[in-house]
């Protein structure tokens, strides 16, 4: 009894003041490593594979793609002495690959203008052809030189070189051969072209002359430009003139670029030739028109192209001037307002100026003139910096104006003020109340979250910004499922405290739109105090005192007095009939088990608690050695039905129920 006393306080006491720790564990793992670092070795063979990959796609002229698998390459983990290696190595590929693409678009260029006879310009585009065919030889050979140190570094030579390595280092030279007919194939190509220039050299050059009347014209009107095609003295009547006109030009991302228009004309008597040219609507400044002749049908064999001075063209307009006043920084969800001037002629009227944020409309005022707007960002506006962009479009000789500006979007702060009672007496009740309100004012309608340890509630805020609510909290569980004893299960409804006193935080939490995303939390403070789980600490503590002040163990006699002296006491089993998702079979067995159960715990005076497993009670109850073998199988089938996936048999069930009998048999014979 003394040691049952001992054990008691043992497991009494820091359950009730600790209740619900939780022993967590969690599993190491094993950080991925680099292959190379983790086995210590290099596939010699796998990196000269690699490098005859590469030049395989330089070999089938796909250049670009073989600068992404070189910078691959270089984030592979190697020896430091291979890495200096290979680092040189694929920088000379890196510099011959650009070199050959190079090369190509210059021969392709000057196919272009032979094809046109113009040789003049065929011969600066040779000129540079040249150049690169010399750079792709010497790079070639150094290629070869750093082919050789990298396999003698390897031992690819070495009489037991590994047949794969063996195999890796054809393959390399291979893919090196390959490439060099390239730039051999490239070599002849250009050779090609240059014998067609010297051909196309003795043809007849032509003359052609431009001049612009008014240099200066308003966008949207026309100048005449007229000129003169010759073969040296003679006219050349009926060639066909291109006129083309460039300037710069602004894209709808405010981005300028080269634009060009063209116009077509056609020589007259002795070579003469007149047209009209418009000047576009781009309000950038000055154009420049350049005249062509390109020889086509018989004039192929006979002249070569030409091209004329380049004229500069003033283009005129009328300016537009945008004056904008934004604020530096502004809140999501508020409004916020934008002003300024368009300054431009009275017969400008008609335009809109548009004003943008991130890109999209979000108001407009006429103009020219004075405007203000109210602009409203988004509530869902991420913080940071933005973009507002305020633009007046073009209007025929009047000039458009835009002016962007970086504004930054600030989390509004949300305040909250909460009201909580220091002290709960469970069961009782908390009530929370508060406010939530920003430097604008209240925050209206709005969710806030109110968590007490597993109970979460949420409220909404009434339009001046107020919000209050209530949690319950029960003396204990409402029946929340105990995993160790099946027997016990219903649905927790309030959240509970089990410790005789404790500190409890309460946090209040929302999300408000007005602060794009950002999370305004406040958390209390609240002592509980839970009178029945102090009042059973108090029992446990005062049980050894009692029984250590009044020792007065009792004897075998006395028991046997107490027994026959009046009838037999029931001893309540709380242990329920059966369980949710039971079969009728296996809710025999259970039963069967619960008329044994109220037979032991009556003979050893064991009460099974609500914590223990049927497994635990059979250990912890101290039963005569009648029944031990007995109870101890009919515990046995009881888990089985429990807890099998298939659940008790008939036969199973017979069994349990015979067992239960043998059982209360052997209480009413004495033997037990």
């Amino acid at each position: 009894m003394k040691k049952l006393v001992l054990i008691l306080m043992a497991l009494t006491v820091p359950g009730l003041i600790s209740p619900g720790l939780l022993a967590l564990a969690q599993p190491a793992h094993t950080p991925h490593e680099d292959p190379y670092l983790a086995t210590g070795r290099l596939d010699e063979a796998g990196l000269l594979l690699s490098y005859s990959l590469i030049i395989d796609e330089a070999s089938r002229r796909r250049y670009r793609g073989t600068q992404d698998i070189l910078e691959e390459l270089e984030h592979a983990s190697l020896p430091d002495d291979i890495q200096y290696i290979t680092d040189r190595y694929s920088n000379l590929y890196r510099r011959l690959f650009t070199t050959l693409d190079s090369l190509e678009s210059w021969l392709d260029e000057t196919s272009r203008l032979l094809t046109g006879n113009r040789a003049d310009e065929a011969r600066v585009m040779l000129d540079a052809a040249d150049g690169d065919i010399r750079q792709a030889v010497s790079l070639m050979k150094d290629v070869r030189t750093a082919t050789t140190t990298l396999e003698e570094r390897f031992s690819v030579f070495a009489a037991a070189a590994p047949a794969r390595l063996t195999r890796a280092h054809r393959q390399l030279e291979e893919s090196l051969a390959r490439l060099a007919d390239l730039i051999d194939q490239l070599s002849d190509l250009r050779d090609s072209l240059t014998g067609q220039y010297i051909k196309m050299s003795a043809l007849a050059p032509t003359e052609l002359s431009l001049g612009v009347d008014p240099a200066a014209a308003f966008v949207g009107d026309s100048v005449t430009a007229s000129g003169r095609l010759s073969d040296g003295d003679a006219g050349l009547d009926g060639r066909s003139i291109v006129l083309y006109l460039a300037y710069k030009a602004t894209t709808p991302g405010n981005t300028t670029v080269t634009a060009t228009t063209n116009t077509t004309t056609v020589t007259a008597s002795d070579g003469i030739y007149r047209a009209a040219v418009t000047l576009p609507y781009a309000y950038t400044g000055n154009m420049t028109l350049t005249a062509r002749y390109g020889p086509a049908g018989g004039d192929a064999d006979v002249y070569l192209a030409s091209l004329s001075q380049s004229v500069t063209i003033e283009a005129r307009f009328y300016p537009t001037r945008l004056r904008v006043d934004t604020p530096a920084s502004v809140y999501a969800g508020f409004p916020f307002d934008v002003s300024g001037q368009v300054d431009a002629a009275d017969d400008s009227q008609g335009r809109v100026t548009g004003i943008f944020l991130d890109g999209s409309r979000v108001a407009e005022a006429p103009a020219p003139g004075p405007f203000r707007r109210e602009i409203t960002p988004p509530g869902n506006l991420p913080p940071g910096r933005h973009t507002l962009t305020v633009a007046v479009p073009p209007m025929g000789r009047y000039s458009g104006a835009r002016q962007d500006r970086g504004i930054n979007v600030l989390v509004l702060p949300v305040h909250i003020e909460v009201q909580t009672p220091t002290l709960v007496i469970l069961p009782g009740a908390i009530r929370i109340g508060g406010r939530a309100y920003h430097d604008f004012g209240p925050v209206a309608d709005t969710p806030v979250i109110l968590t007490f340890k597993d109970s979460v509630r949420t409220v909404v805020t009434s339009p001046d910004g107020y919000f209050n609510d209530t949690l319950k909290l029960d003396l204990l569980p409402g029946g929340a499922p105990l995993a160790a004893n099946p027997f016990y299960t219903a649905a927790a409804r309030n959240p509970f405290d089990l410790s005789p006193v404790g500190v409890r935080d309460i946090a209040v939490t929302m999300t408000s739109p007005v602060t794009a995303g950002g999370l305004a939390e406040v958390k209390r403070q609240v002592i509980t105090a839970n009178p029945l789980t102090g009042a059973l600490a108090l029992g446990a503590l005062a049980v050894p005192a009692v029984f250590f002040y009044r020792r007065r163990p009792r004897t075998v006699a006395e028991k046997s007095a107490m027994t026959a002296s009046g009838p037999e006491q029931p001893v309540v089993n709380r242990v329920p009939a059966s369980r949710p998702g039971l079969s009728t079979v296996s809710q025999r067995v259970i039963a069967a088990y619960r008329r044994a159960l109220e037979v032991v715990e009556r003979i050893t005076g064991a009460i099974m608690a609500p914590s223990h497993t049927l497994r635990e009670f059979l250990e912890t109850a101290s039963l005569p050695t009648a029944i031990t073998r007995t109870f101890a199988e009919l515990t046995a089938i009881a888990e089985s039905a429990l807890y099998s996936a298939s659940g008790a048999g008939r036969e199973e069930a017979a069994r349990a129920e015979e067992l239960a009998d043998t059982i209360r048999e052997e209480r009413h014979r004495g033997t037990a």
